[in-house]
């Protein structure tokens, strides 16, 4: 699979109208704030382990636990572009503090959209 901006966004807003845009990450303890679980053991945890369960629904993350979403992207031998790589890490680490999904997804996409000769290329691919 190849994950460019566009993609990210729409995958990251389809968990967001099935979840909420209100709704808070809470770790397995029912705690905010302290990093996140791609995988719960009653299923999904973070924003990006819904993306990864709907799209390879037998996925488990053990072994990705505590690593990033790129360390994720690459274990599963997909591709992505820098733009949407950093879409993803951002909503990531808002998540990891408690941000509330639809906010989330919406300031990620404001700190990928910079303006000038701070816009990203949208068709640099990531270099593992």
């Amino acid at each position: 699979m190849h994950i460019n901006y566009a993609k990210a966004i729409e995958l990251a807003n389809e968990v967001v109208a099935k979840k909420g845009e209100d709704f808070i990450y809470r770790n397995p303890t029912g705690e905010t704030g302290g990093g996140c679980l791609y995988t719960h053991p009653d299923g999904p945890g973070c924003l990006w382990g819904h993306v990864v369960r709907k799209l390879v629904p037998d996925w488990v993350s053990t072994e990705l636990e505590g690593l990033d979403i790129h360390s994720v992207v690459k274990d599963l031998g997909w591709s992505a572009t820098n733009k949407a790589l950093n879409f993803m890490r951002e909503v990531q680490s808002l998540q990891d503090i408690g941000t509330p999904w639809g906010v989330a997804v919406l300031e990620a996409q404001e700190a990928c959209e910079p303006a000038g000769e701070d816009a990203y290329d949208e068709n640099e691919e990531y270099s593992w």
